[in-house]
């Protein structure tokens, strides 16, 4: 069916919109806030409207010779067929001061194609056991929303007085049920050796084959994991992942090797990946993994706001162009409470942010907890503790040695174990205080002897649990045991 419509397209109008900017420099200050690169049908005018969008954004002027230069400079010259192409653009161009027609034209052909792309998915849906109904109203709200950006008429139409809407309007949707939503950028990031990666495994696994992410809902989808650390490692990975939940992640697929996100290229041909993936194993990727930002960023200075916002900006360009989310895995520094290496740009532009640390201080220990330092939308979900489980992967190596690798398993967190074991503390201080035994002074006692692990914002919780069970009860302002 899907051969049944062809692309609706004009590389007419493309060739000509491209030649009036190129021709006269005011043009792209009138269509830049109503064109975007995604409304191009050729990759190569894909490429040069984002090179002269950049451009425009940095407040550098250019013409034929500059822009080639930097189209040049990442790589691409190939791609566009080279200075030649963007020289015969001002050629084929009759009038460039219709440029705002020829852009309206393209947007008009772009929201057909989309509406087109929309129709086969429905119609190839339809041959599932999906409920048509719900399968037709999701297409026709689509629809509505397509036909709703294309009809604006200028910024003062997307100005909202009215909220109570909001209340009306559909939840978000999640790819982890209450952690990791659709449509997001987000990040895990911890010191070195926290097993943030066997984390972020355990999640792309976990999304790629669908099944439950110990305990909470999760809606299938292809993954890409991208790595620049430990390939070898990292397959071993996968597989053991496989061997503990008796599943194949069949639609996770690993690319072993780093772009550097900060050049203008590295959106292209991430998104170029997406399109053969999709062309390749019938369906379209909706998270890719970067494992680790410091890979993936060339010879950038992550602590620059300039290189990072590079980084950024490609991260914004690929999800635009392919419909996919990022999940970030990055480094801190020892001290994980002061968060991620480098500029704060990058937190600016997340939608949620985890962290990663172990639990207690020894480095050999092997529980680690997943915590939510950021959360866009929502209430922030409650941590996880992991043990992270050795799984033998059924053969030696050439040594004669059993190969094998770790697997995420959920654990009771030590403060949770506490609620349990700190019964007798709890006890003893309220003996020890006796008649000073208050509220306030038990609490500083009890926390001043919470073990190494557990962690001490959640004292108040801790005590107030532990002084129910065991029947405890404040009088006057100071507790009192049972008799």
């Amino acid at each position: 069916m899907s051969n049944a419509i062809k692309p609706s397209f004009s590389i007419e109008c493309e060739k000509s919109v491209l030649g009036a900017i190129l021709t006269d420099g005011n043009a792209l200050n009138n269509i830049k806030h109503k064109l975007s690169s995604s409304d191009f049908y050729l990759a190569k005018h894909v490429l040069i409207y984002n090179e002269m969008l950049k451009k425009s954004s940095d407040g550098e002027p250019f013409d034929t010779a500059l822009l080639f230069s930097s189209i040049e400079e990442a790589g691409l010259s190939n791609e566009i067929g080279g200075i030649d192409y963007l020289s015969d653009l001002m050629m084929t161009v009759e009038q460039p001061g219709y440029a705002e027609l020829y852009a309206k034209r393209i947007l008009e052909l772009s929201k057909k194609r989309k509406i087109d792309a929309l129709f086969i998915e429905l119609t190839e849906s339809m041959s599932g056991s999906v409920n048509q109904t719900e399968a037709i109203a999701e297409f026709n709200e689509s629809v509505s929303k397509i036909e709703s950006n294309s009809n604006n008429d200028g910024l003062f139409s997307e100005i909202v007085f009215d909220c109570e809407s909001a209340l009306d309007m559909d939840e978000p949707d999640f790819w982890i049920d209450g952690y990791l939503p659709k449509d997001s950028f987000s990040m895990v990031f911890g010191p070195s050796g926290q097993f943030k990666s066997f984390i972020a495994m355990d999640i792309a696994c976990t999304i790629a084959s669908g099944i439950s992410y110990h305990g909470n809902e999760v809606e299938a989808a292809p993954v890409i994991y991208m790595t620049g650390e430990g390939q070898r490692s990292i397959k071993l990975r996968k597989l053991a992942w496989q061997v503990k939940n008796k599943v194949v992640a069949k639609n996770m697929g690993i690319l072993p090797r780093a772009i550097d996100m900060t050049s203008s290229s590295a959106s292209f041909h991430l998104s170029e990946a997406v399109k053969d993936f999709e062309k390749t194993k019938g369906i379209k990727p909706k998270l890719l993994v970067i494992d680790t930002l410091n890979r993936s960023f060339g010879d950038g200075d992550e602590n620059s706001t300039q290189d990072m916002t590079k980084f950024v900006k490609s991260c914004d360009e690929f999800r635009a162009t392919t419909g996919c989310d990022i999940l970030i895995i990055h480094h801190s520094g020892k001290d994980v409470l002061k968060g991620a290496r480098g500029s704060s740009v990058l937190k600016a532009a997340l939608d949620n942010e985890f962290s990663v640390e172990r639990v207690g201080e020894d480095l050999r220990g092997r529980n680690v907890t997943l915590s939510c330092s950021k959360c866009k939308d929502g209430q922030e979900p409650p941590d996880m503790t992991f043990y992270m489980k050795t799984v033998p992967l059924g053969k030696k190596d050439k040594k004669g040695r059993e190969l094998d690798s770790l697997v995420p398993e959920l654990t009771e967190s030590p403060t949770e174990k506490y609620v349990d074991t700190g019964k007798q503390a709890f006890i003893d201080i309220v003996k020890k205080l006796d008649n000073k035994a208050t509220m306030s002074a038990v609490l500083k006692e009890f926390k001043n002897n919470m073990p190494i692990g557990v962690d001490q914002s959640q004292a108040a919780a801790v005590l107030s649990s532990i002084a129910s069970n065991c029947g405890a009860y404040v009088y006057g302002g100071r507790y009192h045991l049972p008799d």
